[in-house]
């Protein structure tokens, strides 16, 4: 349970633009749910957001990858909503 509370206070850190607090949230997620697509995934979207396009492409992906069709279908709705990630969206789901 807590490393869902992990998962979704960084996904609030990363909406206010707080990268470095969203990427230790995700690190401590990675303890406790080793195995959980969103972790890469999210980490690619902070990636992107920095400016490494090519790491955030190559997370995302593996993400989605690990994701079952549903929890890809949950991830990419995150993508779709946020304007400033139309290009990785493109990228990794043309």
């Amino acid at each position: 349970a807590y490393g869902r509370l992990l998962l979704g206070r960084a996904a609030v850190y990363r909406l206010d633009h707080q990268y470095d607090a969203a990427e230790a949230d995700l690190s401590a997620a990675a303890h406790l749910l080793p195995d959980d697509p969103a972790i890469p995934f999210n980490r690619g979207i902070l990636a992107y957001l920095r400016g490494e396009r090519n790491a955030a492409i190559a997370l995302c992906e593996l993400g989605l990858n690990m994701a079952t069709v549903t929890m890809r279908d949950h991830l990419l709705a995150d993508l779709h909503a946020d304007d400033r990630l139309s290009d990785l969206l493109a990228a990794i789901a043309p």
